[in-house]
């Protein structure tokens, strides 16, 4: 028996449209997943309201997880958590959160007009790395942000402990036309001539080391323009090669599904699956959407972030929070959300003792909770980390 091939396709093969079609003629059911509130247009959704003082159970979280998990990997692709900022006192944190966006974005804007960068400002209005400029200007809000349980629990279900988040602001404005249907990193990046040099097994893993998210900050009525999803879509194998090419385009503009999102609900979807952000048809309604990328500890994140930032502004309220909860559930969570939790790439000359010892971050910032260190010896601690990794690295520019 022949060795079967290694690649998805070559160039000269193109992928054929009637695969993706018998792909996504697949439905979803209440009987593959029992704990879904609903399933509207194959996309199942979970009021994690109802489960407000239970993340921490055990038995429930797991199988959460695992119809999660599920969806992701072999199901729809996407989920919708129904009123996620909607529990455990979060229902001001959005609003919260909006009025520092909007500073940010009335700050950033003015610097772009009066640079060379003015003639380029999109239509819509975006911010990036929003994760550390909302702890910079406001660490309670991105305390109480960042502490919601089901943020990790959604984000464990796919990629485990470890990951790491970078997150974006997108508003967009009313008659702000739809993308293309796209699949996102890592491969979303490249066309065809470079996806093929890449073997089917990495093309298909890729979508493991990334979890795609949206956290609502306004409400998302359907002539908003919510995102445009094609359920089904990422099990295809050569989906990185194809999602370019007009029929795939035109199937995918024949066959999307959209739900309406309230503000605080939450979506979070496989990266490979085709997607896209739809046309905003009303006259005078803003959309506005915290885009969240979760990243594996495995993977390269597309911005990289500093925790060291972001513990100096929010020290004080992480010790008084540890002070009154110990190792919470909430805290935990920000610990896992502000550090990284990987003690790799390093420079293995620049490291001494065991390298399996060596402390994450995420390590150090537990560590200096349960000890009561002070931001000083916290940012010293968190720098020698980061000089220990990267410095021989940075040494070498």
């Amino acid at each position: 028996m022949a060795c079967p091939k290694n690649r998805v396709y070559y160039l000269d093969q193109p992928p054929l449209v009637d695969d993706l079609k018998h792909i996504c003629s697949r439905l979803a059911s209440k009987e593959t997943y029992p704990l879904a509130s609903d399933i509207q247009k194959n996309i199942p959704i979970y009021d994690v309201s109802k489960y407000a003082g239970r993340d921490t159970d055990t038995s429930l979280v797991e199988s959460l997880q695992d119809e999660w998990s599920h969806i992701l990997s072999e199901g729809p692709g996407v989920i919708v958590l129904k009123r996620m900022y909607a529990i455990n006192g979060l229902e001001q944190t959005v609003d919260a959160a909006n009025k520092i966006f909007g500073q940010i974005l009335d700050d950033e804007t003015r610097a772009k007009q009066n640079s060379d960068e003015g003639n380029k400002i999109d239509r819509n209005l975006k911010a990036h790395n929003v994760f550390t400029k909302l702890a910079k200007r406001a660490p309670q809000v991105f305390v109480d942000y960042y502490s919601n349980p089901w943020l990790d629990r959604v984000s464990q279900a796919w990629l485990g402990p470890g990951y790491r988040f970078n997150a974006s602001l997108n508003i967009v404005p009313p008659g702000g036309p739809a993308q293309p249907a796209h699949r996102d990193f890592h491969m979303g990046f490249f066309g065809p001539d470079k996806c093929v040099k890449f073997p089917r097994l990495l093309q298909v893993a890729n979508q493991t080391l990334t979890l795609q998210g949206a956290v609502a900050h306004s409400d998302m009525p359907m002539p908003s323009g919510p995102t445009r999803f094609l359920p089904f879509s990422q099990l295809f194998e050569a989906g990185y090669m194809a999602h370019r090419r007009e029929e795939f385009q035109q199937y995918f503009q024949a066959n999307y599904v959209s739900l309406p999102l309230e503000k605080g609900d939450g979506l979070f979807f496989n990266p490979s699956i085709l997607h896209a952000a739809g046309n905003n048809t009303t006259t005078d309604f803003y959309r506005s959407a915290q885009l969240i990328q979760v990243n594996s500890i495995f993977g390269k994140p597309s911005e990289w972030v500093s925790s060291v930032p972001i513990v100096d502004k929010t020290w004080t309220l992480l010790r008084e929070k540890y002070h009154k909860e110990g190792p919470s559930t909430s805290m935990m969570c920000l610990v896992q959300a502000i550090g990284d939790g990987y003690q790799f790439p390093v420079s293995l000359d620049n490291i001494q003792g065991d390298l399996f010892a060596m402390k994450t971050e995420q390590d150090l910032i537990q560590e200096g909770l349960e000890a009561g260190w002070d931001r000083d010896k916290i940012i010293r601690e968190l720098k020698s980390s980061q000089k220990r990794r990267l410095s021989p690295f940075l040494d070498e520019l």
